[in-house]
Parts: structure tokens; C-alpha cells; sequence
């Protein structure tokens, strides 16, 4: 596995190597012995550097050249989606991406593509010969120039009371869609009666949007959308009540043309989204601003995973779902829990990232968000553990996943109960490695890092060693001084009234520790993630939120979520579900009755909200990475490399 090792030896080269030799050499890709001159005839060439049009981002890319000489150029489909604006259609087949991208009618264009874990890359070499393309390398970056473009026209209009933008062109070319900020509504102070505060009363607001495209402008539509009436108010007035009312329509804000490049600026009513389309003759790109944007998707990313998105109805309601469904039966995948920087576990388990630098800092190919944690802290709350080792331990009988890799899953509401037994007296140890805080004994070994600092103030910490007590620091500062956890023991650490039974815990004092998971099925799994609430179980709803000791107002929120579930095949799904169509998100009931929809028989919902995010490949698949949360620990998939 590769998942679990330090950056340095996650690099894609060594498995970019051997997926390459076997692309190119199917003969011997069996023998991956093979002297080293078999690598060095694939001419393999490699980066992280793209530049489209003098436009440079990050982004995975490979060349190649084939037994004919020719070099095929590969770029990670997550650089193909956001640099190019070439939409992906379902495909059946895991070696060819059907795409649309200024197709002639319904015609489909195909591309072939190349799984090199974590990352699939899309062949565009006829791509670029078809539409005349220059590639070269630099210094490891991969220069892509595409030939001059002229944006011809601009308009804007309702289509089927849908908001439509229609830019012409006089060839296909390159394009992106940038989210920017809310436009304020207010009133002009020259208005009687006017205020400097944005006007609220009348729904909704604005939001900017830019539209990139590779090309230069007409110049008489750079005079036309630089005009001073762009946009213009409109005046409603009446003797008693001057006011002027912004538009609440799809319009032209502005035009800009840098370094080639035209920028269209426009402002759209909240609550509508982007969805693009391209024709071919004419040449155009026609974006339609909708309040249900998504796209059906249904695509096989690579062996035994599937990316998903599809609109479900639940009764009037319709919700956006984004899913990645993992075969394991079929694949050589396997999940992993993923927390901090594998690097440095040891040295500290506080931190939160993005999914995206957590899922690519472990080289995951997938991932979606995990459980709860203190976001101030920086500390989980609740279960996570790693090859049968507690990093983090469950709280409050909160539902969970277990898993054994390849193909053993379990679904349940979680608990593990702890008694320290000194000179046959029992104490109960409430927590272990938890950022969850209550008077009375939490433990903390090493799963927790190489050091342990007071989470609390007045704390007193036992040390124990080989089952004896060889230490005992009292009355710490909170976040002030760091106590060592020992590799063969771990730290008791009191809180409030628990300090009293310091004095029956002297140094030399033998200990004795029990542990017992309930329900004892948990024992069987090595990785267990903990969040909750328990959602489905056998294909019934167990919903039962109040017992995991979850908030009223928790329970009532409406919010968009993540979830984890097993299908009746033995697939597994990590979900996340959107706000519905002009509404808020599902409430956990309305979540459990969904994932019943998708075919879940066992569920578990997981940390929603700004931390809802499901990771494919490089990008996050349901959401802007701008609006993402930062989180504690997610789930990663991950290739079975070797």
C-alpha cells in the first residue's frame, strides 16, 4: 500500500512508471522486473506545472512516446475540467471519456484515458491536433497554446424563463467560470430618503460571476459593455416614494480583454448557478443560469469506482446528490481513515485541513469528510481508529463504520467502556485519545502523538508505564506544558473532581486496565470511523438522534450533509447531499429516507455543513474548494499499489 507513507515516497513517479510500461507494453507488464532500460523506453516525461494560453495553475500532467515515435500528451482530468471547460458524459467503458466540447450535433467525441493512482489523466493529443494545439515543455511545465479566437457577439436573454448567456465565436476554444461576491443593493444617496445600507426588502440579491474565455473581443463589444449604462437601475417613483430598484435580472456588468484573454463580467440573481454547454457551427458557448444547475453523471472512473450526481425526489422536493461508489468485490481499492499529515501522527493529532490537501497529502484517489471535531481545538470528537489502534476514541454511543479491507463493513451505534482497577478499587475512565472534554479520567497514549499538553486547566496526569504508575504531575496550566505519552503505557489525566483520587495513585502503585467495546461485533474490525447519527440499519430507518446525545437544534437543522452507506450488492457509497431545488438541505430524516432511495441498507450520516466536501481525483466534486470547511479527519480510497 502507499497510502500510509511519507510524501516523499508517495510520488506518482514510481507507479506513473509502471502503469506507463504497461500501457506501452502490455507484452511485459506482467514482469515488472524488468531491467530499467524498459523504462527508459517510454521516453516518460512528467510535472505539476500547466500553462494554457499563458494562463499557469497546478495540475498533473504526463507525456509519452509511443512504439511509432509519436508523444501522447496526458493531463489529470481535473486540469481538463477547469482549464479547458470540456464537460465529461457517462461512459461505460474505464479506458475512453466520452466529452462534449463544441461537438457537431449530438456527436460524441472520445478521449482515452490512463489511471496512474491517484490520478486519471485524459489523452488530448488528437484533441489538440484536431483543433490545432501547440504543446510544449519548459522547465516541467507543460505550455499549452491554442490558436487566436475572437469573441463575435454577446448576448443575453431568457430562454424558457431560464437566465441564458450566449457568447459567438469564430472557433472553438478555451473557458472558465469564476464565482465572485455578492453584489450590494443599495440605495443612491441622492434618492430621498436613501440609506448607505444595502436594501435587503427586495429579494434576491446579485451575484458577480466572470466568464473567461481565450480570445480577444470584437472591439464593439468592448465599446458596448464598457458603456456608463450597463446595468442600469430602474426608477420606480411616486411623489411620497422615490427608489430606485436594482435589476434582478441575468446582465452584462463589464468586459475586459487582457493578454488575450476576454473577461466577461456579469451579475445573475442569487441562487442561480452556471450550466454550460458548447455547439459547433456556429461556434458558441451558451450558459444558462438555473436554480437546478446539476447535470446527471454516471461515469466509471476507474476500475471498480464510479463517480455519480443525479437530482432525487423526495417528495415536492428535489435534492442534488453527489456519490462515489466503491466495488470492492471487483477493484484492488480499499478505505482508509485519513487525519493530519502521515508524516508526523506521532507528534501531534490536532490540525485541520481542506479535504483536498488531506486526501492529497496521503495520495487518496477519493475521499469525503469524516466525523465531528472541536474547530477551535483542532481535536476529534469521536471514533477513529487505524490497524486496530485507537487514535481517537468513540463518545456518547454514537453511530459508527468498521471496516476490514477488502470487503467487511458494519454499521452501529458505538461504545467503548474503560475501568482502572488500583488496589481493587475501579474507576471509570470516561474518554481515550478524546478532544471531548468532561470531569473525571480521560486516557491518552500514543495514538494521540508523542506528547500530551493539558486541555484543561488544574489537571493532574499519572504516568503509566508497563502497568505501574511511574509519575504524577499536578495542577498544569491548560495548553502550557507538554508531558511525554510513553510507548509501552499511557497518561491518566484527571479532571475537576476526579483530582481527588490522586493521592491512591502513587508512584509505584501496580494499575490494571480493562476495556470492553459494545457491540463485541466492533472487536472483529481493524478501522473504525465514528461520527452519527446511525441512519439506516438492515435496510430500516434507526434513526434516533436524542439517544446519541445529539442537540434539539441539531436534530432540527436543515443542512447540507455526508454520509457513508453499503448497498444490498455489497457496494459501497460516500455521499454528500445538497441544499433541495430553491430550499435548504435535508434535515436527518429526510437524509435517511434519500439514502433509502439510492439503495442503502446501512447508513451513517457524517460531519455536514461548511465540511461537506467529496474529493475525486484532485478536485472536490460538489462544491467550490473556496467554500469548503476545514476538517479534522476524513475517509480516503485508496489503490492497492504495490
Amino acid at each position: 500500500m502507499v497510502k500510509t507513507h511519507p510524501k516523499s515516497i508517495l510520488s506518482p513517479i514510481l507507479p506513473l512508471i509502471l502503469s506507463l510500461i504497461q500501457y506501452s507494453h502490455p507484452a511485459i507488464a506482467s514482469d515488472i522486473s524488468q531491467p530499467p532500460h524498459v523504462v527508459s523506453q517510454i521516453n516518460l516525461t512528467s510535472g505539476r506545472q500547466i500553462s494554457v494560453n499563458s494562463y499557469t495553475s497546478s495540475g498533473m500532467w504526463l507525456q509519452k512516446s509511443t512504439n511509432t515515435g509519436q508523444i501522447e500528451t496526458f493531463i489529470s482530468d481535473r486540469v481538463v475540467k477547469q482549464l479547458f471547460g470540456i464537460d465529461f458524459l457517462n461512459n461505460t467503458n474505464l479506458n475512453q471519456q466520452p466529452i462534449q466540447w463544441f461537438n457537431a450535433g449530438k456527436q460524441q467525441m472520445v478521449i482515452n484515458t490512463l489511471f496512474v493512482s491517484p490520478y486519471r489523466y485524459l489523452n488530448i493529443t488528437q484533441l489538440a491536433e484536431k483543433f490545432g494545439w501547440q504543446i510544449q515543455v519548459k522547465n516541467s511545465t507543460l505550455i499549452i497554446s491554442t490558436p487566436p479566437t475572437q469573441v463575435t457577439d454577446i448576448r443575453t436573454g431568457k430562454h424558457d424563463k431560464i437566465e441564458r448567456l450566449v457568447i459567438d465565436l469564430n472557433r472553438p476554444t478555451l473557458w472558465r467560470t469564476i464565482r465572485g461576491l455578492p453584489i450590494d443593493i443599495t440605495i443612491p444617496k441622492s434618492s430621498p430618503g436613501a440609506s448607505s445600507r444595502p436594501d435587503y426588502s427586495i429579494p434576491p440579491k446579485l451575484i458577480g460571476w466572470t466568464i473567461n474565455v481565450d480570445g480577444t473581443a470584437n472591439p464593439t463589444l468592448i465599446q458596448r459593455y464598457n458603456s456608463s449604462t450597463l446595468a442600469a437601475p430602474i426608477s420606480l417613483s411616486t411623489p411620497s416614494s422615490p427608489k430606485v430598484i436594482p435589476k434582478y435580472e441575468l446582465s452584462v456588468s463589464g468586459l475586459e480583454v487582457i493578454q488575450g484573454r476576454t473577461a466577461i463580467h456579469i451579475s445573475v440573481p442569487n441562487g442561480l448557478f452556471p450550466q454550460v454547454s458548447t455547439t459547433s457551427h456556429p461556434d458558441r458557448l451558451i450558459i444558462d443560469f438555473r436554480d437546478d444547475p446539476l447535470v446527471s453523471r454516471d461515469i466509471i472512473w476507474t476500475q471498480g469506482l464510479r463517480w455519480r450526481q443525479h437530482y432525487i425526489n423526495l417528495a415536492k422536493d428535489r435534492f442534488p446528490v453527489f456519490w462515489l461508489e466503491l466495488n470492492p468485490q471487483v477493484a484492488k481499492l480499499q478505505l482508509e481513515p485519513i487525519w493530519g499529515n502521515p508524516q508526523d501522527h506521532r507528534q501531534n493529532i490536532a490540525g485541520i485541513n481542506s479535504l483536498i490537501d488531506l486526501a492529497q497529502n496521503y495520495s487518496a484517489i477519493g475521499a469525503i469528510n469524516g466525523g465531528y471535531f472541536n474547530r477551535d481545538r483542532q481535536l476529534p470528537l469521536g471514533a477513529i481508529r487505524q490497524h486496530d489502534r485507537w487514535i481517537s476514541g468513540p463518545i456518547l454511543n454514537r453511530g459508527a463504520i468498521a471496516w476490514n479491507n477488502p470487503q467487511q463493513f458494519y454499521f452501529d451505534r458505538l461504545t467503548l467502556t474503560e475501568f482502572l482497577t488500583v488496589n481493587h478499587q475501579s474507576f471509570p475512565i470516561l474518554f481515550l485519545n478524546s478532544g471531548y472534554l468532561q470531569n473525571g479520567i480521560s486516557r491518552y497514549t500514543s495514538g494521540w502523538g508523542s506528547t500530551y499538553t493539558p486541555l484543561t486547566d488544574q489537571e493532574t496526569i499519572v504516568v503509566v508505564e508497563k502497568n505501574q504508575i511511574t509519575d504524577q504531575i499536578l495542577g498544569n496550566k491548560a495548553n502550557v506544558t507538554a508531558t511525554p505519552i510513553p510507548d509501552d503505557g499511557y497518561l491518566l489525566v484527571l479532571r475537576g473532581d476526579a483530582t481527588k483520587i490522586a493521592p491512591q495513585l502513587s508512584l509505584g502503585t501496580e494499575v490494571n486496565l480493562t476495556s470492553t467495546i459494545t457491540p463485541s461485533k466492533f472487536n472483529h474490525y481493524a478501522e473504525i470511523v465514528g461520527a452519527g447519527p446511525l441512519l439506516l440499519k438492515n435496510q430500516q430507518i434507526v434513526l434516533d438522534a436524542k439517544s446519541e446525545k445529539f442537540s434539539p437544534a441539531f436534530i432540527a437543522e436543515k443542512a447540507i450533509r455526508s454520509s457513508i452507506c453499503l448497498q444490498a450488492d455489497g457496494t459501497l457509497a460516500i455521499a454528500t447531499i445538497q441544499h433541495r431545488v430553491n430550499g435548504p438541505g435535508p434535515t436527518l430524516a429526510e437524509e435517511a429516507k434519500l439514502l433509502l432511495k439510492m439503495g442503502c441498507v446501512n447508513a451513517l450520516n457524517l460531519d455536514g455543513g461548511s465540511s461537506t466536501s467529496l474529493y475525486l481525483g484532485g478536485d472536490l466534486l460538489n462544491r467550490l474548494p473556496s467554500t469548503a470547511g476545514r476538517i479534522h479527519n476524513g475517509i480516503g480510497i485508496f489503490s492497492q499499489t504495490k
